[in-house]
This record gives structure tokens, sequence and C-alpha cells, in this order.
């Protein structure tokens, strides 16, 4: 089952906007792209209040912000008397598996056979609020299918559609739990606190009662059976109350109370250790050895013996306590924990993570390992949705799945703010594709980013050679097989807005002295430009080239020449032919290798022309070859 779109209205300060969570371009990451109070941390809360929003996370979000009423969710220009609804509403599509589980349940509950080629792949889910001059009257979820179906043995066919249908609300229970669970984390939640209590005390914070529903799930990791209150805490109570002569037995027995303790925190610290470590060196690439993690137990008499953990490192023969270890370091252990062990309580639902400025405050290098971290730690039913003010966070490979998130009522080309402004919120969320369809005379597909974080690009940014290429079709292909065979890392490629779009960025790199090389087709319209540059720029032969210079076989051709047969026949296999042009089709095709990280597709032939043009670039810019003479060929499927 999969989540499709998110429909938000009248939440806060958003009146009505779309995010498409699954559409037809690749990917798992979808990238919310806004300066601070533009409102992407709005768009990530409304989407955590849906229906299957984890409810651990989202009451502690609920507890820390707001509560479910008038001041809450309502727009903040209409609380004097908002009579209308908040809700979220959300496309859903069901597979085939998915109508059988359905067609069992209806059996097996209501002793009806449901028309399972009738039945809707398609349904509408809402979670609604409603309000009568502000004040909160009801709140429900709102399903909107229709199911056909008869009584076993029987022959009249009913049409269910609403809650007075057993049938339907039979289904509805069912599909409730089967929906991919939303995990919010507010950046509020990456700070483990020094103790983790294991029961609730007298003023405890929010981190604090949400750490321990994360040491709960890594218990349940270990052992299904195991809880924090049976197996520790009353245990601890069981100690500190036992008499001595119990005490006495017990330890004639080679037993103890405080040994069963211990024999379950050290399982808890083996399985942190584990999964933690493993994922740590999955990330940044590197063994962490001699590292393990530890939790150590004790209870706080100056919280009526209230029982406690904390979390060590341990590396080697140092033992340091995680709250002693770099801001860095706190923030990616406790991102593993919220990761890795969260879902272990979702019953192996898909889960779609919301972060808010994950990051944000770390240095720019750290920034971008967590970028790098994210497809990692992605099942294959996954997706995560980020929100981010920062350059470093942007991958431009995900920017057709990005979205720029602008509130109208905000001037952002303003200096200042006016702070005395009344004017009503109205955030939205436009896609990025969309976003750069309407201001065509941006200087490169990458320049609608650098707006909308009023990022002013340095030449210290950009101390790499670079390759300008005519547009975005030609640059996930080259991207794609750049990784597969090996190009020197420092080669910073930029797709434009079309081949007659080079000039600004002439003018700019060779103002900061940085080596380039423009690619142009070798067709008609690329050599016309070339013609128009050469003339203009007095550009060098290494600074412009067609490509039928470098690869014969597309002498007279656009880029799409590079491609061969294989590349066709891939398109076909993954459904990306839809009667649109080659080079549309495969840059959809090169995405979706590059989200699955497959760099060993059966595309042999076409890497053999995509390593000759790479070679050929490189050494135009001085650039280390490419790593492999070609890639290991593999038998064409």
């Amino acid at each position: 089952m999969k989540i499709l779109s998110a429909r938000i209205r009248n939440f806060r300060g958003i009146v009505d906007t779309t995010i498409d969570l699954d559409n037809d371009v690749p990917g798992q990451v979808i990238t919310l792209i806004g300066l601070n109070e533009s409102g992407k941390t709005t768009i990530l809360e409304a989407i955590s209040n849906f229906v299957s929003t984890d409810t651990d996370t989202q009451t502690l979000v609920e507890n820390y912000y707001t509560k479910i009423d008038s001041s809450g969710f309502v727009p903040k220009h209409r609380r004097g008397r908002f009579t209308d609804s908040v809700s979220i509403i959300c496309e859903v599509e069901l597979n085939e598996d998915d109508v059988k589980i359905l067609a069992k349940t209806a059996l097996i509950r209501t002793n009806a056979i449901i028309d399972q080629d009738a039945f809707p792949r398609a349904i509408t889910v809402e979670k609604r609020y409603s309000f009568s001059d502000s004040k909160l009257i009801n709140q429900g979820n709102y399903w909107t299918f229709t199911v056909e179906y008869k009584k076993k043995n029987g022959t009249k066919q009913y049409k269910g559609r609403l809650n007075s249908d057993p049938v339907w609300m039979a289904l509805v229970k069912r599909l409730n739990p089967m929906l991919p669970a939303i995990i919010y984390f507010p950046t509020f939640l990456f700070d483990v606190p020094d103790r983790i209590y294991l029961e609730e005390i007298e003023g405890e914070s929010i981190q604090n009662a949400y750490y321990r529903k994360v040491f709960q799930d890594i218990l349940r990791t270990v052992d299904p059976e195991y809880s924090i209150q049976k197996h520790i805490v009353k245990r601890v109570k069981e100690a500190a109350e036992a008499s001595g002569a119990e005490k006495f037995f017990r330890a004639l027995l080679g037993a103890s109370i405080e040994g069963d303790i211990d024999t379950v925190v050290r399982e808890v610290s083996n399985e942190a250790s584990k999964v933690i470590i493993g994922a740590w060196d999955e990330i940044f690439g590197r063994k962490l050895l001699n590292k393990r993690i530890e939790f150590a137990w004790d209870f706080d008499p100056n919280h009526n013996n209230a029982v406690y953990v904390e979390l060590y490192i341990i590396d080697g023969q140092s033992k340091y306590l995680l709250k002693e270890r770099s801001l860095g370091f706190r923030w990616f252990f406790s991102f593993l924990l919220f990761t890795q062990f969260r879902r272990s309580g979702l019953e192996g639902r898909p889960s779609i993570y919301l972060f808010d400025e994950p990051a944000s405050h770390l240095h720019s290098g750290a920034q971008i390992k967590l970028l790098e971290s994210f497809e990692k730690i992605c099942g294959p039913d996954d997706l995560i949705v980020y929100s981010t003010h920062s350059h470093y966070m942007v991958n431009p490979l995900w920017l057709e799945k990005a979205y720029i998130v602008d509130n109208k009522a905000i001037d952002l080309a303003s200096d200042d703010f006016d702070q005395f402004s009344t004017k009503p919120n109205e955030i939205e969320a436009i896609r990025y594709r969309t976003f750069v369809s309407d201001n065509p005379s941006r200087t490169t597909y990458f320049q609608p980013v650098f707006d909308a974080l009023r990022y002013q690009i340095s030449p210290l940014s950009f101390r790499g050679p670079a390759i300008f290429l005519e547009g975005k079709f030609d640059f996930h292909p080259f991207a794609y097989f750049a990784k597969r065979i090996g190009a020197d890392p420092q080669m910073a490629v930029f797709p434009a807005n079309g081949a007659g779009d080079m000039a600004t960025l002439i003018s700019l790199f060779r103002g900061w002295a940085v080596p380039f090389v423009i690619l142009l087709d070798d067709d008609v319209a690329g050599r016309r430009e070339a013609k128009r540059y050469q003339d203009n720029y007095a550009l060098t032969d290494d600074e412009l080239v067609n490509l039928g210079e470098l690869v014969p076989k597309t002498k007279g051709k656009a880029f799409e020449a590079l491609y061969g047969g294989d590349v066709e026949k891939l398109v076909e296999k993954h459904g990306f032919k839809k009667g649109r042009k080659l080079k549309q089709e495969a840059s959809q095709l090169f995405q979706h290798l590059i989200a699955l990280s497959d760099y060993q597709a059966p595309v042999a032939r076409t890497a053999t022309s995509f390593e000759l043009l790479i070679r050929k670039l490189s050494e135009k810019l001085d650039l280390k070859p490419p790593r492999t003479s070609n890639t290991k060929k593999k038998k064409q499927t």
C-alpha cells in the first residue's frame, strides 16, 4: 500500500497545498526547500497529523507545540470566528495483495465475498478537525471507497460505502493498520538526555519520555516479550525490598535479582551496538573498531528511587558518557536510534520519515554525510521527507522530487521583513520542476535552489573544473555513468536551461578562474550555438566541444545518440516507456537506477560510449581518467 499524495487544507498558514509523495519520479527522498519562516515545518506537522501517524511521537509533538484546540491548527487570522474544517487528505493506492487481504478479512469477519476486480485500487482517506466559532466540535477519519459484495451462499449483490455497512466497516478497520506509518522527528528530539528514566518522574522532559519508548523498542527487538516495567523496573523494586535472608539464599544458588536485570540491560547494549555501529559503518564507509555501546542502570533517590539508564560509548579501554562526545556524534547517534529502532514497534509496515531541518546546526561536512545516509537507512518501501534551508542539504539528483516552499505573506527578497505586516500567512509547496518551468530565465537548472535559499555562489564552492551540459535530461545519465565508471570526483557538472543559455555561466566561471568545458550536442542547434559562443567569447578548443568530436558515433546527432539498444530495453523493462522522447524516458530510468544505487545495470554498451566521452572530457580538464577501462561487460538482458 502506498500513500500517493497529501493535500493540506486550512492547517495554520496553509490554505490549500498538495505534496506528491509517490509520483512518476523515481527515488525515496523528498526535499522541502525554503528559508526560515517559509512554512516547511508547518507542512511536516500537517502530514504528521494524518490517520497513520506514529502515535508515540505525535503525542509528544502535540504536548510540545500545542493542544488540539482552536489555538492549535486553525489559521491565525481566522481564530476569532473559524467555522470550517482543517483536513489532511491522502490518496492511497492498493496493490493486488492488499485486495486479497481485504477479501479474506471480509469473508472471515462478515461472511461476505467481495468483488475483487471491482474493488478500487485508489481510495481517499481524510483526517478532519471540524470547528464551529473557533471551537473544536469534532475530529475523525473519513474513508472514501465503495465495496461490492454478496453474502456467502447468497445471490444478492450489495454496495457498501458508509459506516452503517458492516462489511465496509470491517474493511476500514483492516485497512487502517496497513497504511504506511508516518514518523515525525522534530529537531528538539535530537537531544539525548543525560539519564533516561525508565518510569515517569515528576516534571520529566519530553525527550526523556520519548527515549524511554526508544529503549522499549530496543527491548522489543531483542525479545518481543520484554518490557521495561516487568523485566527491569519491577525487578529493581524487588531487589530494593528483598530481605537479607532472601538475598542470601539467592546468592547461595548463584543467582540474584540484580543479575537478572544486568542480563536484560546487557542484551539491550549488545543489540544497540550491533545495529547502530553497523549502520554507522555503512553510512561513513569505515569500520569502527573496538567500539561498542553500553547502557548502565541505577536508581535515583532524589526521584523516589526511579530507575534510569545512562548511555556510554566504549572506545577500546576508555569509557565515555554519550554527553561527553561531540555534538555531531550525539546527533548522528540519536538519528540512528530513531531510524533503526522506532520502526520495530510498527509491525513491519512501510514508514514515511519526516525530518525537520536535520543537522542544520552541524558543520557542512556532517550535513553532506547525513544527506548520503538517507537512501541507506530507507527500506525498499520507505520514504523520507525532510526540510532544509541549507544548500549543503540539497542533493541535485533529487530535485525532480523536491518542492520549493513559499510563504506569500513574507517578502523573502527584502533585507528586512516587515514585522508590522498583518498579511495572513499563505504557505504553498511548489514542485521544483514547476518552479523551474515558471522561471525559464534562470541560468542553470540548479539556480532556483540558490534563489529560494538566497544563496550567492562563491568561487570557493567550485574549486574543481566544471562541465556544462545542455539540460537536466543530460544530467542524470551523465551523473550515473560518471559514478559507475569512477570519474574524478572533482568534476562538477552543471545542466543549463538549453544549448543557448550558457553565456552567464561562461562569464561567472571565467571571472572565478575555474576551468570549464561546454559540451554541446552535434546537431544543428548545438553547432549553431557553438559558433556563437566562439565568436562572442573566443573560447579555446578545450573550453567548448561538440559531442561528435569526442564520440564518433554521435557525429551530427544529439545527446541521446550515446545510448545503445540496451538503454531502450531497460527503459521498457522498468516501465518508463510512455511515448515520450527517449531523452526524457532515459533520464527517468537513470534517476531510478541512481535511487536504487544500481551501478551494475545491464547497459554495458552505453557505458562504453560514456566512458569514452568522460575520459576525453577529463583529459581536457586535466582530471584523473576514469577508474576502469570499462565496467565489466555483463550479458545484455
